[in-house]
């Protein structure tokens, strides 16, 4: 009976372990910083006991950081901006050239806010534009 019950304690253990998994997996980004900071805590242990480092040990610290490093190149890549984007600023009417560019250049900043100016009527994007050189105090 005590044997079952031990068993039983092992499959929920693995149970947990393996939701972890699943949810550190879901999660992505959060993984190769979880992975990083496991390996900087292993590196400060191994020099409190005044151990060198080997081309071993320092593999999975090398693997997490060039995978943070890409995550981090991903999310902060420059979007290209829409192809329609800039024959559609440039023909609202009732606004300078530069009124205009100032605009462009605010839309072309934000990645959603191309394609949230693109799917506007047309009054509304004059209206948009109003509000945006106000808020630029153009």
């Amino acid at each position: 009976m005590v044997v079952r019950v031990k068993e039983k304690e092992k499959k929920s253990e693995r149970e947990r372990e393996e939701e972890r998994g699943e949810e550190s997996r879901r999660k992505g980004g959060m993984h190769a910083c979880s992975v990083v900071a496991a390996s900087v805590c292993f590196l400060q242990v191994m020099r409190r006991r005044g151990r060198g480092y080997s081309a071993q040990e320092l593999a999975p610290l090398r693997a997490a950081l060039a995978e943070l490093t890409s995550a981090i190149r991903a999310a902060t890549a420059p979007a290209e901006p829409h192809p329609d984007l800039y024959p559609t600023v440039m023909c609202i009417p009732g606004f300078t050239r530069e009124e205009l560019l100032v605009a462009l250049s605010y839309l072309v900043d934000g990645r959603g806010r191309g394609a949230a100016f693109l799917a506007m009527s047309e009054p509304h994007r004059a209206l948009w534009i109003k509000h945006i050189l106000a808020k630029q105090e153009i």
